[in-house]
């Protein structure tokens, strides 16, 4: 994560650009600068929405939008910077697998999470 937000951020020269322009950069610079913010946003909201809201459906939907996201951000950075995208890679796994496991437990407890009453 912190090699590819120094990427996202960086808005220099790209080497792996056939032909850098400084309109390329910058529309480059800004779209994996906003995809990363976004995932940064996805990411925080999953936690309230799921622990203490206990809305797994929710929480679901944050997470298909983190994916969504996070593949997005992979593509962005895929065409510029290879090793970056790449290192996003177990990210986007991990991702998944929350979401496996976000999946269970909406299942399990028929997708709402109940408090338990004091006596129980």
């Amino acid at each position: 994560m912190g090699y590819a937000i120094h990427h996202a951020t960086v808005s220099g020269t790209v080497p792996s650009l056939a032909n850098p322009s400084a309109t390329t950069l910058q529309d480059w610079a800004v779209t994996s600068q906003s995809l990363f913010t976004s995932q940064l946003v996805f990411n925080y909201l999953w936690m309230p929405l799921f622990f203490s809201l206990r809305k797994p459906s929710y929480a679901l939907a944050d997470l298909v939008l983190l994916g969504g996201n996070v593949a997005a951000l992979i593509g962005s950075l895929w065409n510029n910077d290879r090793t970056a995208a790449l290192m996003l890679v177990p990210y986007a796994l991990w991702t998944g697998f929350a979401a496996y496991l976000n999946v269970g437990v909406g299942v399990l407890n028929n997708w709402t999470i109940e408090e338990k009453k004091r006596g129980e």
